[in-house]
């Protein structure tokens, strides 16, 4: 009887304790929302957490190949991409004889799928066809990239 009696009180105290962390949780989190909405405001919290961001990539991977994978995506890629791209116009215009014009119209057409690409996920994300979310939207874009590249 005595086992009983101590099985229902503690079970009582700890439906006690379960009401009172409900409570608690409820009236900090939403104090702890509205700090976090202002701190995300405020400039001096996206530095200190750039500054964390920087020193966990550092203590991770060490900084020489920190250095070495930004001065490969900025020097690199975008030096590459800065010449090709100034390049190309007069490439066209020599060479394949396009005008100015159709460059730009061409060069709009072909940069288009790369500037709608979030509009073009959301679809996908919300749209599925058959139940899948990519697949299939993938062998659309195939087949269109396929036909656009043989007109």
């Amino acid at each position: 009887m005595s086992v009983t009696k101590a099985t229902d009180a503690a079970s009582k105290q700890q439906v006690t304790n379960n009401d009172n962390n409900e409570q608690q949780p409820k009236s900090s989190a939403s104090s702890e929302s509205s700090e976090m909405r202002k701190s995300h405001l405020n400039p001096m919290h996206w530095w200190r957490y750039s500054t964390n961001y920087v020193t966990t990539l550092v203590d991770n991977f060490t900084l020489p190949f920190i250095i070495l994978l930004t001065s490969c995506y900025y020097g690199v890629k975008g030096t590459l991409y800065t010449f090709v791209m100034s390049g190309q116009l007069p490439y066209f215009q020599k060479y394949v004889g396009v005008s100015g014009i159709e460059y730009q119209t061409y060069k709009l057409i072909s940069s288009l799928p790369w500037a709608m690409k979030a509009w073009i996920g959301m679809i996908s994300d919300n749209y599925p066809i058959f139940g899948y979310h990519k697949r299939y939207y993938l062998y659309i874009a195939t087949l269109v990239g396929g036909v656009s590249f043989f007109l």
